[in-house]
């Protein structure tokens, strides 16, 4: 991220959800995402199982990523708030017009950040969601092989 853009202008952020598409091998659409894994033989629940792991990996690999992401845009817009001043109008109207500029203005950059933030913390929650979901199919998987095998 490069901390020289314009004064208003609005932080760049990549396509999360589109990188969490590519690593789970379906789209993406909302906050929620359904893994279903089928095996009939225990050779396929091994392969389900080396599978759920590379998944895994990379699930978590993402999850760092996307959290240095959200660390790297607070920071720009935590910068940006702690420059916020009022301006001529400040010199000209006095102390509480000028404490009103900034409050507005504070607040307009907080709803920016937040609007900022939102496919981050959606990618954030879908890959918790579909990391609890591998547990859950792995050990089904483990127990369907100890039953078989």
């Amino acid at each position: 991220m490069s901390f020289l853009r314009p004064r208003n202008a609005a932080v760049q952020v990549p396509d999360v959800l589109g990188r969490l598409s590519s690593v789970l091998g379906q789209s993406v659409a909302g906050d929620t995402v359904t893994l279903d894994f089928r095996w009939a033989s225990p050779v396929e629940a091994r392969q389900r199982l080396d599978q759920i792991q590379a998944t895994r990996k990379e699930l978590k690999k993402l999850r760092q990523e996307v959290q240095q992401e959200i660390r790297d845009v607070h920071a720009v817009y935590t910068a940006r708030r702690g420059n916020i001043g009022a301006g001529v109008i400040g010199l000209v109207g006095g102390s509480k017009r000028a404490a009103r500029i900034k409050s507005n203005r504070r607040e307009k950059l907080r709803i920016e950040e937040e609007t900022a933030l939102a496919r981050h913390q959606t990618a954030c929650k879908v890959i918790d969601s579909a990391l609890q979901q591998l547990d859950t199919f792995e050990g089904r998987i483990a127990a369907w092989l100890h039953i078989e095998g």
